[in-house]
């Protein structure tokens, strides 16, 4: 019996988010690149969410559904995300209609789903899987559990976590925050005269004469100084 109407609501499999709060302190001047700071908007913390990768919503969305903290989606912890993707039976025909997900995917229902059974639940691209999801729902989804579990609090800080580590990263491989690569550059003859070049890092102007780090389509400059001070920051 199909509980669920058909709508497609993809996920990857990743290490979790762990680790990337010690990145969280890392200077203001990562804002420009990707914002940290979540607000109480829904719709924002959705957009925010979207910037992250599949493998990392999907994370996200185990140990917010991850209620007790055992690592392991049992039947409620699940009908919490069945109902994102369409499930609208009663609590009877979610007994039945978790089995039989279980069964298909050989799995113990009083174990539940682990982080990798679900990673393969919801990135299976069969007709007849009624869990798959696109990337950009998993934003949607992952705002309105957290918000229905009363854990808002903590998706934002795991949020704030995972852009400010992918800001880090995105800095320190020399792009701009499109993760266009950064190219050394210098003015030309006509160039910078009504309209100066302003670092990203520093919010210094940059001289006419003198080099700078571009992105040319994001007009995205960084002076030759705040530049060099990413290997300072790799080496610690």
């Amino acid at each position: 019996e199909d509980f669920f109407p058909r709508k497609t609501v993809h996920m990857e499999m990743s290490p979790g988010v762990a680790g990337a709060a010690n990145l969280h302190s890392f200077d203001e001047s990562c804002e420009d690149t990707f914002s940290t700071t979540i607000s109480d908007d829904s719709g924002k913390a959705a957009a925010a969410a979207a910037q992250l990768s599949r493998s990392e919503l999907v994370s996200m969305l185990f140990y917010i559904l991850d209620a007790d903290g055992d690592l392991a989606l049992r039947s409620q912890e699940m009908r919490a995300f069945a109902e994102q993707t369409g499930f609208q039976g009663a609590a009877s025909d979610w007994v039945k209609a978790y089995a039989s997900i279980c069964d298909l995917r050989n799995v113990d229902a009083a174990d539940g789903f682990d982080a990798s059974q679900f990673g393969e639940l919801v990135n299976d691209l069969a007709e007849d899987n009624a869990c798959y999801c696109t990337h950009a729902d998993l934003g949607r989804i992952l705002v309105a559990v957290a918000e229905k579990g009363q854990c808002r609090q903590r998706l934002d800080e795991m949020l704030a976590a995972s852009l400010a580590a992918k800001a880090v990263s995105v800095w320190l491989r020399g792009c701009c925050r499109k993760e266009h690569r950064l190219k050394w550059r210098m003015l030309g003859p006509l160039e910078g005269h009504k309209n100066p070049s302003v670092c990203k890092r520093c919010a210094q102007a940059i001289p006419r004469r003198e080099g700078r780090y571009s992105c040319i389509p994001c007009r995205h400059s960084v002076c030759i100084s705040c530049f060099s001070q990413r290997k300072d920051l790799d080496a610690s």
